[in-house]
């Protein structure tokens, strides 16, 4: 059997671990966050359009199509990347904490939103190949 102070110390060492989740998981939020944040503070005046009717009227060389073809892409993979840790640290929480509690349900919505926000670059990404010329892979 484990003494006081053993159990003590495994008390302290469950509560250590769930402050540097609760730590990963506001980090992986700011991060987020700062990057939804950075993509709507890049054309504040901007009105809300369709993404066609964006690339038909600004219509980018083909040079910048791959450029941004490849960025968008980037940036799905570091998105799906994100909502994958997301979905671990919801599944954790889950486990510690129950399904109804604030933490697990934090976590889903914003593994959720992350994998919304990669299916939306995907899309941009898809969007940008279809301008360039047949044969040129980014």
């Amino acid at each position: 059997m484990l003494g006081i102070n053993q159990l003590k110390i495994n008390h302290q060492k469950e509560v250590t671990v769930m402050k540097r989740h609760t730590v990963v998981l506001l980090g992986s939020s700011l991060f987020f966050a700062a990057a939804v944040l950075a993509g709507c503070a890049a054309e504040p005046s901007a009105k809300a359009v369709s993404q066609s009717s964006v690339l038909t009227q600004h219509s980018v060389s083909s040079r910048d199509a791959g450029n941004l073809a490849f960025a968008y892409r980037q940036q799905a993979k570091v998105l799906r990347d994100v909502a994958s840790r997301l979905e671990v640290e919801a599944d954790l929480y889950q486990q510690q904490l129950g399904a109804d509690h604030e933490r697990t349900r934090q976590s889903r919505e914003a593994a959720n939103a992350a994998w919304a926000a990669a299916e939306e670059a995907d899309d941009m990404a898809r969007t940008y190949q279809q301008q360039l010329p047949h044969g040129r892979v980014y």
